[in-house]
């Protein structure tokens, strides 16, 4: 931490000091929770734990997806009170899970009959719309920049979903650092299959630059939110 004393608060400047890890687990070390499937809070669950089938480091993209919404737009993006709540919540928004995906899950016999008679899941383009829409975004090339990241986090299937690495190769983290320059190959090409940019679609009708973003209201107060969160 920063320096100072005498009980007084400490100035970390521009760190950020981790003091929780919470439910933070080694893949070996999941199983322990696959009676109860009772890890991250509520809101953040991602579908594999709702639905109770193995997970991996993927449940964290989901959360961080789920959050960056949240920064955002200055409200919760899922807020339920029970499992079978947030599964249809979830399929509200993303359409019902991909046939097959959790035949066999701990709780896919409880769940499958709330989520049914959604829609099928909606492809990543489609997504990124419906999040424009629930979460008050502009059509700004920068804020669907932002938003098809975010889609990229959000995908039912942990294996569509992109990996730490493949979203630091996102477009939209390109003016920040370049990080493409410094991933393996491999890394830059699995990134860049789950990528669905369409800038220039008729979908979104996506209009030119415009200044984006200006003085949204996280917590209270003012966030230029886009530049802010990355």
């Amino acid at each position: 931490g920063g320096g100072g004393g005498g009980g007084g608060e400490v100035d970390l400047g521009n760190r950020v000091r981790l003091i929780d890890f919470s439910n933070a687990m080694t893949p070996a070390e999941s199983k322990a929770y696959y009676d109860t499937f009772d890890v991250q809070t509520l809101g953040y669950r991602a579908p594999e734990v709702i639905f109770g089938a193995p997970f991996g480091f993927g449940i964290d993209m989901w959360s961080l997806g789920v959050t960056l919404c949240e920064l955002f737009a200055g409200c919760y993006l899922l807020q339920a009170a029970s499992r079978g709540g947030l599964a249809v919540q979830v399929a509200q928004l993303l359409g019902r899970p991909p046939q097959g995906l959790f035949d066999g899950a701990k709780y896919h016999a409880e769940l499958h009959h709330l989520v049914a008679h959604q829609p099928p899941p909606l492809p990543p383009t489609q997504l990124r719309a419906r999040l424009t829409e629930r979460l008050g975004a502009p059509r700004s090339s920068q804020a669907q920049l932002f938003l098809d990241l975010v889609t990229g986090m959000l995908q039912y299937d942990p294996r569509r979903r992109l990996t730490p690495s493949e979203a630091l190769c996102h477009p939209f983290l390109a003016p920040f650092f370049p990080w493409r320059a410094t991933m393996p190959r491999e890394v830059v090409a699995a990134a860049d299959e789950k990528v669905f940019v369409e800038m220039r679609g008729p979908a979104l009708d996506v209009q030119p630059e415009e200044p984006p973003l200006k003085k949204r209201l996280v917590g209270g107060r003012p966030l230029d939110a886009v530049t802010q969160i990355a």
